[in-house]
């Protein structure tokens, strides 16, 4: 006698912000309930029709999403630049206990990998490899990415296992071999220092486009990156519903607004009429400044990139200068305002996107602070 799973996922990895709904059973016997643990968390259940139903969604995000979102993943050696993150790929394991009526209990063990992301009902028709993938928006299995030099830029990679990989640039027939750790690994193309001693000291890119396949012993994918000229302008990073980073550079023409607001007034009224100042003097004020910023035409896989800013849960404004290295205290989180946006539009080959970014709220001097 034993447990059967009757429904579960069955891709893999899985996304961490979709249903998992598992359906099980007894292949003999009569269940009383069941118990599910997942991680310090246990949920009971009881039979319909002698099968249990469980969603355990919301638990696997809260397990997955420890750190709420935030980025702590530096170049720490200018030579290394392959970093597995852990806070991106979780295995969860997940105990079915099934109590009979007689008091006997089954029980069974599961694990589901997860990778931090989302994926929608209507999605582009293609299928990602499992054994190695770019965690990249994409309307098909070939991946591209625009990369602003000497800013900081990395790809998250997904490999089912500790592997060896070959990354060949085809058009100039440099390649280097990279160990990956099992889960998600940050591959940075560029710490955005001056002389790149990372990445390109091995696989040098040519300014505008580069084919880059990425190989293991049974698969390889491809990788477009179209690297632009030293610029500059507002550079932000998000975090993207396919469970890594995207990067963008805006137009270097922005406007910079300020919201002042006069905090609480304090009572002066205490002299006589002649000797009289002011009847009240506020305390301060705070100031809260947004950017209004043009991302500038997009061709359309920069698009579908770029427009997943608008519904991102975190992200940040680079606050260094070119060709410098960076280090974490860099990125200041911000927030891209809410509102209504033209996503696409079939007549246009070339997308712009406007928006406001509200930066942290600025130090102001106020009375007794």
């Amino acid at each position: 006698m034993a447990i059967v799973i009757y429904n579960e996922p069955s891709a893999s990895p899985l996304s961490a912000y979709n249903n998992t709904v598992i359906e099980f059973g007894l292949n003999a016997g009569v269940p009383a309930r069941a118990l599910v643990f997942v991680g310090t968390y246990k949920i009971e259940l009881a039979p319909h029709n002698g099968l249990f139903y469980c969603n355990i969604k919301e638990l696997v995000t809260l397990l997955c999403n420890q750190n709420a979102f935030e980025d702590s993943v530096s170049v720490t050696s200018a030579t290394n630049y392959i970093y597995p993150d852990a806070t991106l790929y979780r295995e969860q394991q997940v105990l079915l206990q099934i109590v009979k009526t007689n008091g006997d209990v089954e029980q069974l063990t599961k694990t589901y990998p997860y990778l931090k992301s989302v994926t929608q009902q209507v999605r582009p028709l293609y299928a990602d490899n499992n054994s190695i993938r770019l965690l990249l928006p994409s309307a098909n299995e070939v991946k591209q990415l625009t990369y602003f030099e000497g800013l900081p830029l990395d790809v998250a990679l997904y490999a089912y296992a500790n592997q060896q990989l070959t990354i060949t640039n085809t058009y100039t027939g440099t390649s280097v071999l990279v160990n990956v750790a099992k889960g998600v690994n940050r591959w940075f193309l560029s710490n955005g220092e001056n002389d790149n001693q990372g990445f390109e000291a091995d696989v040098p890119l040519y300014l505008g486009l580069n084919k880059l396949e990425i190989s293991n012993a049974s698969e390889t994918i491809t990788l477009y990156v179209d690297k632009k000229p030293v610029g500059c302008g507002p550079y932000l990073k998000w975090f993207n519903r396919s469970g890594g980073w995207s990067y963008w550079q805006c137009k270097p023409v922005y406007t910079q607004k300020f919201k002042t607001k006069s905090l609480i007034g304090l009572n002066r009224d205490f002299y006589n009429l002649e000797a009289g100042i002011s009847g009240t003097a506020i305390s301060g004020k705070e100031n809260e400044v947004t950017l209004e910023v043009s991302t500038g035409f997009m061709v359309d896989y920069e698009r579908r990139q770029v427009a997943e800013l608008f519904t991102s849960p975190k992200v940040y404004y680079y606050h260094q200068e070119a060709l410098q290295p960076f280090t974490v205290t860099n990125w200041k989180e911000v927030t891209v305002a809410d509102g209504s946006y033209d996503m696409f539009n079939s007549n246009q080959k070339r997308k712009e996107f406007r928006l406001s970014i509200t930066m942290p709220m600025e130090y102001t001097q106020t009375y007794g602070g």
